[in-house]
């Protein structure tokens, strides 16, 4: 009996490590900060819980760096605005099937907002 409860344990553990939801690909995202829509599709590669690529906005093309764990992921990258650059803080919850992704952005110090992003 203990042998048959060890192989269950083992094979649900197998089970739910292969359905974990990865943020690697490219995304569409769309948000709002304080009033004022936000878009870029960005390109995201995860490896060891490490998140890097860039985003694409109407402000250029921005390197990223963050990290995933399970199905939260949490990234940021800079942006200039007029001279000036802010940094965007996205922590995001993926959904089960790792399609969709929705949670808050924030530019700190100065405002918070939401955000979505869909999986191309």
């Amino acid at each position: 009996m203990r042998k048959l409860l060890a192989t269950s344990c083992l094979a649900v553990a197998a089970t739910l490590s292969l359905s974990a939801a990865d943020s690697s690909g490219v995304w569409t995202l769309a948000g709002d900060i304080a009033g004022n829509a936000i878009a870029a599709t960005c390109t995201l590669t995860e490896a060891a819980a490490a998140l890097t690529g860039t985003c694409k906005s109407e402000q250029g093309d921005s390197k990223v760096t963050g990290s995933s764990d399970g199905q939260k992921v949490k990234f940021q990258y800079d942006i200039d605005v007029q001279g000036m650059t802010f940094t965007l803080i996205y922590d995001g919850t993926l959904d089960a099937g790792g399609k969709d992704m929705k949670g808050s952005v924030e530019v700190p110090g100065a405002a918070t907002g939401t955000f979505t992003a869909k999986k191309q």
